[in-house]
């Protein structure tokens, strides 16, 4: 994946991309992970910051690393 200036946007994007590989839709992960839509939206968008927390339980619900997330984001 092409590495953001914007580690927010290329974070997002990452979960978008993995969430999309893993054949889930937005509201299937939030639904899994236990976090709110609208949050998750915000956080695929780029617009929201991420805990460690919210990190694992995305990770989590997607059956990967929470480290495959930041690679694949070029963090």
């Amino acid at each position: 994946m092409a590495k953001s200036k914007n580690p927010l946007i290329a974070l997002g994007k990452s979960i978008s991309k993995l969430r999309s590989k893993a054949g889930m839709t937005t509201a299937a992960l939030a639904k899994k992970s236990g976090i709110k839509l609208d949050c998750l939206e915000r956080l695929e968008a780029g617009e929201a910051e991420v805990t460690v927390l919210e990190l694992a339980a995305i990770a989590k619900a997607l059956h990967i690393e929470t480290g495959v997330l930041l690679t694949t984001a070029g963090l």
